[in-house]
């Protein structure tokens, strides 16, 4: 005789709302102490129902209806996926990005290491407020993370869960020692986001073969040049490429993008036996350098 075992299903009913709602209720349905998410630029979810059996169903649920990604397993930490522009890409300018500036943080509760707060509706936690806290340890957070914006929610959680919690969702790396909790740089998780950032719309300063060299400079370069690249916000590196024809064609492609005069400088000085490489800076920009001909100097565009 065949037995089965029966799950029992649950439904995620959201009213609708912000994304700070919309974590608020996600914490409560999985019961968890904590969640976070990182915040991209104020939307309002429609009224929404998940039926779930296991929390990989909610989270899958969640991704397709609401466009917001869980960062973890237990949906405890959450983002769009992508960075928010006014922390990728400090030249971009689209007239569509709305921010978090006029919006009031959320105040937060630590007691005795425990950390409660909401920001459900309108209001948001940044990580200046995060860093203020009188935690047991010190903290030291990652310049990249400080213009982060984020919507939070626990109750009575461990402040390392919490801060653990955040950093997952900000795409950061957590950890901790005796003296110190660390908010610390992810190259990987980096490039992962940066990726999906530069499938969002153009800037106005930018045209399609900017765009395409740039997805093919964060394919290639290593974690340890990105990591050296953003340990500070004035970071930039050569850094050298592979002579791929992918790499090749959206070179070439940006070169014919150029204006004429500037194509003849190229066509004239550049040494083509030598590999093109680019120059990455942690404001976001990226450049395209080649050699040219005679004294080892270069030239970026």
């Amino acid at each position: 005789m065949l037995s089965y075992l029966i799950l029992s299903a649950a439904t995620f009913s959201f009213s609708g709302g912000s994304d700070q709602d919309l974590l608020k209720a996600l914490r409560t349905e999985l019961k968890l102490s904590c969640a976070a998410m990182l915040l991209d630029e104020p939307v309002k979810h429609k009224p929404t129902a998940l039926n779930w059996e296991e929390p990989k169903d909610l989270l899958d649920g969640v991704r397709q209806r609401l466009k917001v990604e869980a960062e973890d397993k237990v949906g405890a930490a959450w983002s769009r996926g992508n960075w928010p522009l006014r922390m990728y890409d400090l030249h971009w300018q689209h007239p569509e990005v709305k921010g978090f500036d006029n919006l009031p943080d959320a105040s937060l509760l630590l007691d005795a290491g425990l950390v409660t707060v909401e920001t459900s509706g309108s209001s948001v936690l940044t990580m200046g407020t995060v860093s203020r806290l009188e935690l047991k340890k010190g903290l030291t957070c990652h310049w990249y993370f400080a213009d982060a914006v984020i919507a939070a929610s626990a109750e009575k959680a461990p402040e390392n869960e919490f801060l653990a919690t955040v950093a997952k969702a900000v795409g950061a790396k957590f950890r901790e020692d005796d003296h110190f909790y660390f908010i610390d740089f992810d190259p990987e998780a980096f490039r992962r986001r940066a990726l999906r950032t530069l499938e969002l719309p153009l800037s106005r300063f930018e045209t399609t073969a900017d765009r395409a060299f740039k997805v093919e400079v964060m394919k290639v370069i290593t974690a340890e040049d990105l990591t050296e690249i953003y340990r500070s916000r004035e970071g930039s590196k050569m850094v050298a490429l592979p002579q791929s024809p992918r790499i090749m064609a959206a070179a070439r492609a940006r070169m014919d993008a150029l204006q004429d005069n500037i194509k003849e400088i190229i066509a004239r000085e550049a040494d083509f036996d030598k590999p093109i490489g680019a120059e990455v800076r942690a404001t976001g920009k990226v450049l395209t350098t080649i050699s040219l001909k005679g004294d080892g100097k270069f030239m970026g565009f």
